[in-house]
């Protein structure tokens, strides 16, 4: 019998591609729009995806137990790009934090057919900062919020 390489692990072989940041402008009445989309995957140092539910202690007063019910949920993403002169712009996240304050990410993990997994969050900027590591790269850090732009698919995942 044929050794089978779990779902779970497919990702460290396929790894992530198709890494996309959109900005978005809003309108008036809030509606979001896609700006220009950077693909950041040539020079993708790093990205880190957290969920972070906020959760409220809901229980009897008479109950010694705690009962810690999630009431809604957060998701950051930190971006790490490699700073390249490549002749063109040189810090694309900062230029892009600079001229906008909402952005869609999305980012594909995976290569084989089954698991690939797409994730789209809308989020708005957070925190920059860039900095010189061991080698002699540097890089640029921006971190994303979310935000819910009233869609359904704020926050989506998709498996093909």
């Amino acid at each position: 019998m044929a050794a089978v390489i779990p779902k779970f692990l497919r990702v460290a072989k396929g790894g992530l591609t198709n890494v996309i940041i959109t900005p978005q402008t809003e309108a008036s009445d809030g509606t979001l729009t896609d700006g220009t989309a950077v693909t950041v995957t040539a020079k993708l140092a790093g990205i880190d995806h957290t969920a972070s539910p906020t959760k409220k202690e809901i229980s009897a007063i008479t109950s010694p137990r705690r009962n810690n019910v999630v009431i809604d949920d957060g998701y950051t993403v930190q971006v790490k790009c490699l700073k390249v002169d490549n002749g063109t712009d040189v810090d694309v996240l900062r230029t892009m934090m600079r001229a906008y304050d909402t952005f869609k990410i999305s980012w594909v993990e995976g290569q084989i057919a089954g698991g690939i997994q797409t994730i789209t969050l809308y989020g708005s900027r957070g925190d920059y900062s860039f900095s010189a590591e061991d080698k002699g790269d540097v890089i640029a850090t921006l971190n994303f919020d979310n935000v819910d732009p009233g869609a359904t698919d704020f926050y989506k995942s998709v498996t093909t």
